[in-house]
């Protein structure tokens, strides 16, 4: 009843159906499918004209009248259209080209003006390099001048500095030389010290005590090889009492290091290898050193180690800046 304006004539109806494929609108979709196969089986028959044929004839001589001569009036207004677009495209043109004259023309005035100012400047700016060339090349000639004075000095002190090193090694040399023969006369005075005490030990041991009783008999001469063997036998008996001598001086050195100065006794090895040949020497020192100060005050002791002290950084001092010279030699 609703679409029965739209069937029939020069009409064509088509109908869409939605269907959903939700289960709550299934009702719907299966009513919405029937009613559709519904409206597929109506059959309307053939479509016929409601407009006669004589009136659609002159209407559509009409309207191709109508259509011709506007498109006559059209093609009119395009031509004149088309040559206005022309004028106005010749006359743009002029325009252009006479705003880039104009601002070629601006624009030429105001580089040259600005080259004038650049020429300007990089005159004066030449004017001042050259100046400042000038007065920088009298000053480096003034400083060549000075550096090759300077070099002759330097020259000069490195000469005295030569020389002066050539005597301090000559210096250093008389100094070790004279060392070495100090050293040697040491030596040599403890080896005789050491030789004539041996030799007073031998000599008061080898001493008979006179008996009331008996005189002394008189010693018959040595011969050949009794005299060989007696040297032989007092050289060793020498050597064995020169032994015990030593470590009789070892003894006494421990007790006293244990005795005053604990903090040495681990060195005790150093010490004798250091005064080896020379052990009464040191056993001379250590007992005017420890024992002369345990009879003095405190103070006095005090005084005697802060001596010791000063004396031993001193010679610590002289030692490294001498090693210090000779590294840089």
């Amino acid at each position: 009843y609703l679409l029965q304006d739209s069937l029939g004539g020069n009409s064509r109806t088509m109908m869409i159906v939605a269907v959903t494929p939700v289960d709550t609108a299934y009702d719907e979709s299966i009513h919405a499918l029937q009613f559709a196969t519904r409206v597929r089986r109506i059959q309307i028959g053939a479509a016929k004209r409601n407009i006669t044929s004589k009136n659609l004839e002159e209407t559509v001589k009409a309207l191709t009248a109508e259509m011709k001569t506007l498109t006559m009036q059209k093609q009119k207004t395009e031509g004149q259209l088309m040559s206005l677009k022309r004028d106005n495209n010749r006359i743009q043109d002029k325009l252009q080209n006479l705003s880039s004259s104009r601002k070629n023309t601006q624009s030429d005035s105001k580089t040259l003006e600005v080259l004038r100012k650049n020429n300007t400047e990089m005159a004066n700016r030449w004017q001042k390099e050259k100046s400042l060339r000038e007065e920088t090349g009298e000053e480096l000639e003034k400083a060549q001048k000075e550096l090759r004075k300077s070099q002759q000095v330097l020259k000069k002190a490195q000469r005295e500095q030569e020389t002066l090193e050539r005597k301090l090694e000559e210096k250093e040399r008389q100094l070790e030389k004279k060392a070495m023969e100090l050293r040697t006369a040491k030596d040599q005075s403890t080896a005789a010290n050491l030789r004539a005490r041996k030799a007073q030990v031998i000599g008061s041991r080898a001493r008979p005590t006179p008996s009331p009783s008996k005189a002394p008999r008189p010693a018959a001469k040595p011969t050949g090889a009794a005299s060989v063997a007696s040297a032989t036998t007092s050289v060793s008996a020498a050597s064995t009492e020169a032994t015990e001598d030593v470590s009789e001086i070892r003894a006494q050195v421990l007790s006293l290091l244990e005795k005053y100065d604990k903090g040495k006794v681990n060195r005790i090895d150093i010490i004798m290898e250091k005064f080896k040949g020379k052990e009464s020497l040191l056993l001379e020192k250590m007992t005017q050193r420890y024992e002369s100060g345990a009879e003095a005050t405190p103070e006095e002791a005090a005084a005697a180690r802060s001596r010791s002290h000063l004396a031993t950084q001193r010679h610590m001092e002289r030692m490294r800046k001498l090693r210090e010279a000779r590294g840089g030699k």
